[in-house]
């Protein structure tokens, strides 16, 4: 791993579906831990999955096709995808604002 997952910082954290390699058991919840206010977004079986590693169910937002989830400088436009069950995509939708983030 080239970051130690308690090292990143960040305000939102994307996950796609429950496979391993996305959904990774061994930085998914340490990174929503080192970060409290941040907000995992993610399908029903990672959801699952954040729950049972310890991550509070107040940090965590499940993401159903079909949704528009407002942010303060955007919208994530949550988008079938069609890799296993409950798999999902987003599409980012800056608003005028832009991003106030310095990185990615």
């Amino acid at each position: 791993v080239p970051v130690k997952p308690r090292d990143v910082v960040l305000d939102y954290l994307f996950l796609t579906h429950d496979h391993i390699d996305h959904t990774d058991p061994h930085s998914a919840p340490l990174i929503a831990q080192s970060n409290p206010e941040a907000l995992v977004i993610c399908p029903a079986s990672s959801v699952r999955l954040m729950t049972k590693w310890g991550v509070p169910q107040s940090q965590i937002q499940t993401a159903m096709p079909g949704q528009a989830i407002e942010f303060p400088n955007f919208t994530a436009h949550v988008v079938a995808a069609h890799h296993s069950e409950d798999s999902v995509g987003f599409v980012f939708e800056f608003n005028e604002s832009g991003s106030s983030a310095d990185g990615p």
